[in-house]
């Protein structure tokens, strides 16, 4: 059984990438797909390292720069 789906595939962080934003764009997929109003809300959302709350204030108010902010 594939670890991916046909289309996805796993990237390793390169040192020029922002983790900020990385992390939070993964907490916001479920609020993108409509699962949830808020990424923390998500019961599937997390890391076996770091908790949510911290993965969370990890990405701070960090939104995707395609969204307009308020």
């Amino acid at each position: 059984m594939p670890l991916w789906q046909i289309g996805y595939f796993d990237r390793v962080l390169r040192e020029e990438d922002d983790t900020r934003a990385v992390v939070g764009y993964i907490l916001n997929n479920p609020v993108r797909a409509g699962l949830a109003v808020r990424g923390v809300e998500y019961p599937f959302n997390g890391s076996a390292r770091y908790s949510l709350e911290e993965l969370a204030e990890h990405a701070g108010d960090w939104s995707p720069p395609w969204k307009a902010r308020k």
